[in-house]
């Protein structure tokens, strides 16, 4: 989880921490599941959308640079994850956290 958390803005992925773990991804998973309720994949999503809701709500960083910042350089694939997480674009969030 602090591999997660200190590399967030990498290109994460489970097949990868598995193998920098030395483990394989189903075990990887398991123990994830065991200590957290979620899958290492879910974990690393999760973590990514609090982290750019957090950036969204205590900064005025650009939507661009937040997408960046929490591994997900795909503009448009940030906002669609967004708005899965939140219900809302992150403009129209970032503006309903300002009142």
């Amino acid at each position: 989880m602090n591999e997660i958390d200190m590399n967030l803005s990498s290109p994460l992925s489970v097949e990868k921490l598995a193998e920098e773990l030395h483990v394989s991804q189903t075990h990887l998973n398991r123990l994830f599941k065991s200590a957290t309720g979620y899958t290492a994949g879910k974990y690393i999503r999760d973590r990514r959308m609090e982290t750019a809701l957090h950036l969204l709500k205590h900064t005025t960083m650009p939507i661009k640079q937040i997408a960046y910042h929490v591994g997900i350089p795909d503009t448009q694939h940030f906002n669609k994850l967004i708005r899965q997480y939140y219900d809302s674009p992150p403009t129209q969030l970032r503006r309903s956290l300002d009142h």
